[in-house]
């Protein structure tokens, strides 16, 4: 029989093997780290970036000079950005600044607002609104190269959670560039928040709630009110109602009546989240009513009323509203319109009010004839005269308001409205307020506007447009710059507004 060799493998030959092995597999392994890394390092800066666009994205949302400097409204911004509010610290400040890029002199250098702000080395101002206004004092008697314009500065940092990444958070904002150009030829400049007002539908539909055309009562609308009455006049029963009903349809007869508009914006917070985890919702009602027709000829309410639908929505996180809004025509003639908030959320509701046409010009004759005499055009939807215009006045009291009501606990429910409506006006040299308490003075028109709230509330209410600073009409958006570094690996990712990055 044959003997097989079975003497085995020495240890040279597998100490051979191993150094081959390891020669072969450490470039691989070598490779498979590189490429692991770089892929960690591709996911941190994705992560960053993605955050660092959500974080543009809300403070181009946020009225900054009113949040930053109250320990709620930090919180709530802490909490918007993902930074831990233990960790967070902000600093503010305020200059002018000349079309060369050079410091002014009408607010120096780290200027503030008193009481709201850490001073810094500049000048106290009582509000932000104040440093606009000795800045166009000055510039009236300044030449045109020596015209100032405000930049506000902030600087906040902290710390975040991004997808179990921890990083240092870091960002600048300002608005030099935009200060800069507005000092610039009318030609080559373009207020970016003009065009962000003039946009409203490139608003983040997830967040806004926007509710257009709710202004005026149209023909077809109007049609169908009248058609209501005149069946309910002759379903009455009764023969002088029912004359009454064929002498309208015949052209011999006319119902003088008023007709009252009701707004109502209803914000309500879900008891459950829903399929798509939405936990808020917005519903817009408008309802118009003609108590007058129901007291003069005994028509019910129901037969007089009309009630429908203009938005119903549901968001994740309580929207912003916008309503599109001018003073309410029926027939030939503006009405009162009242704008009811219902908020139940628990939260701040904010609701934006933009008379989107500054007067009624485009619809009503302005024009007059060669004696001076006014004309109503053709095509005009009013006639012109003293009685018709939406701001017309009898005596001191005006014919049409917008009333403003409050349904809710502002202390469980708070409201902010701003509007571009003016709440003062200007006659004779003396400035007046536009709006008034129908709390405190139920009845009283000398205002346009009113507010269920008392005299001294309305101001923490009711606010004008510009207060908002992402619609001021002197151009306050921000250039953006962040920077988050993450605290493991050391990786520093950039995001600057200016580049292009967003």
């Amino acid at each position: 029989m044959k003997r097989l060799n079975n003497r085995g493998v020495s240890l040279i030959e597998i100490l051979i093997a191993v150094v081959i092995f390891a020669l072969c597999i450490t470039p691989i392994i070598a490779q498979l780290a590189s490429s692991i890394r770089i892929g960690q390092r591709a996911d941190d800066q994705q992560a960053a970036t993605d955050y660092g666009k959500s974080v543009a994205e809300t403070i181009k949302q946020t009225e900054l000079d009113s949040l930053l400097y109250t320990a709620t409204g930090q919180s709530q911004f802490a909490d918007s950005l993902g930074i831990e509010l233990s960790s967070m610290n902000i600093e503010g400040s305020y200059y002018s600044v000349k079309s060369d890029g050079n410091n002014g002199v009408v607010i120096p250098a780290g200027s503030y607002v008193t009481g709201r702000m850490t001073p810094g080395s500049g000048t106290g101002f009582a509000s932000v609104t104040a440093m606009y206004q000795a800045i166009n004092l000055a510039n009236k008697a300044a030449s045109e190269d020596a015209q100032e314009a405000l930049v506000r500065e902030f600087h906040v940092t902290g710390t975040a959670e991004i997808d179990y990444r921890h990083y240092d958070v870091d960002i600048v904002l300002d608005t030099k560039p935009y200060a800069e150009a507005s000092l610039k030829p009318a030609t080559t400049y373009v207020d970016p928040n003009a065009v962000n007002l003039g946009n409203l539908s490139s608003l983040d539909a997830s967040t806004s709630a926007v509710i257009p055309g709710l202004s005026n009562y149209d023909t077809t609308a109007a049609s169908a009110y009248m058609n209501a009455i005149i069946s309910a006049l002759e379903n009455s029963g009764d023969e002088s109602k029912e004359m009454i009903a064929t002498q309208i349809k015949n052209g011999n007869r006319t119902i003088t009546n008023s007709v009252e508009k009701t707004i109502t914006v209803e914000i309500n917070k879900l008891s459950v989240p829903d399929l798509n985890g939405n936990q808020y919702q917005v519903i817009c009602h408008v309802q118009y009513e003609s108590p007058s027709i129901q007291s003069q000829y005994g028509v019910s309410a129901a037969d007089t009323t009309m009630d429908y639908i203009a938005l119903q929505q549901s968001y994740k996180q309580i929207p912003e509203i916008y309503l599109m809004y001018n003073q309410f025509l029926y027939y030939n003639d503006y009405q009162d319109d009242v704008i009811q908030i219902v908020n139940k959320t628990g939260e701040q509701a904010k609701v934006y009010v933009i008379r989107t046409a500054e007067d009624d010009s485009a619809i009503s004759g302005s024009s007059v004839d060669e004696d001076g005499n006014p004309v109503t055009p053709a095509n005009s939807l009013i006639p012109t005269g003293t009685g018709y215009n939406r701001d017309d006045k009898n005596g001191s009291n005006y014919l049409y308001m917008t009333q403003f009501r409050i349904t809710e606990d502002l202390d469980d429910n708070p409201v902010a409205i701003y509007t571009n409506m003016p709440l003062k006006v200007e006659e004779g040299g003396v400035i007046y307020d536009n709006i008034i308490s129908s709390v405190n003075y139920p009845g009283n028109r000398t205002c346009k506007m009113s507010v269920n709230v008392s005299q001294s509330a309305i101001g923490s209410v009711v606010h004008p447009l510009d207060q908002d600073e992402r619609y001021s009409e002197q151009g306050r958006a921000y250039n953006i710059v962040i920077t988050l570094t993450n605290q493991r690996t050391g990786n520093v990712t950039t995001f600057d507004t200016s580049k292009g990055d967003y």
